[in-house]
C-alpha cells in the first residue's frame, strides 16, 4: 500500500462516470410578426424592436438631432462651447461659477454707473426746469404740505367730539 487512507469520498470518486450537463431552456413567446402575419399582411413589416410603431417619429430623438445641428453650426469656438455650455445647463447641469473680479474694480463699476445716472437726471431736471409742468408740481407738492401741517382739516372731515354740555356729549 502507499501509505494514505483512501476516504469513503474519495472511493466514491473513482466509481463516478462522465459527467452530464443538463440545460433548461424556459417556452418562448411567440413573436408579434408571426401573430400579425396571420390577420394583417402589411402591420408585421411597421413593427420594429419590441413591437414599438417606427412610422411615428420619437419627438426627443428628433429634438436632440435639431440641437446637434444647430451646435454643429457654429464656425466659432467660443460660441460653440457657450451654446454646450448652455445645452447642459437646459438638460439639468448646475451652470458654471462667475469668474471673480476684483471688489474695488466692482466698487469703481458702481461709482461710473452713479455718475451717469446723476447727469442724465439733471439733464432732464433741466428741460423741465421752466414751464406749467414745473408750476403744477410746485402746487401739488404744496397742497400735499398744507394737509399735513393743519391738523383741523384731518379733523374736519371725521368729526369731532364737543365739551359736554347738560350731561350729554353732542357731535358735530
Amino acid at each position: 500500500m502507499s501509505g494514505q487512507i483512501l476516504t469513503k469520498a474519495a472511493l466514491l470518486g473513482r466509481k463516478a462516470g462522465d459527467f452530464k450537463i443538463v440545460v433548461h431552456e424556459s417556452k418562448k413567446k411567440k413573436n408579434l410578426k408571426t401573430k400579425n402575419l396571420g390577420k394583417h399582411g402589411d402591420e408585421h413589416e411597421m413593427l420594429g424592436k419590441g413591437g414599438k410603431d417606427n412610422s411615428t417619429v420619437d419627438l426627443q430623438k428628433a429634438r436632440k438631432e435639431v440641437i446637434n445641428l444647430g451646435l454643429s453650426g457654429f464656425s466659432d469656438k467660443l460660441h460653440k462651447e457657450e451654446a454646450e455650455i448652455q445645452l447642459a445647463i437646459k438638460l439639468g447641469a448646475r451652470p458654471p461659477k462667475r469668474k471673480y473680479k476684483n471688489y474695488k474694480e466692482i466698487l469703481e463699476e458702481k461709482k461710473q454707473v452713479k455718475k451717469v445716472d446723476e447727469t442724465t437726471s439733471e439733464k432732464i431736471a433741466k428741460k423741465f426746469q421752466f414751464g406749467s409742468t414745473q408750476s403744477f408740481q410746485k402746487y401739488v407738492a404744496g397742497n400735499r404740505h398744507k394737509t399735513k401741517k393743519n391738523p383741523k382739516n384731518v379733523l374736519n372731515s371725521y368729526g369731532k367730539v364737543n365739551p359736554v354740555k347738560d350731561g350729554i356729549r353732542k357731535r358735530k
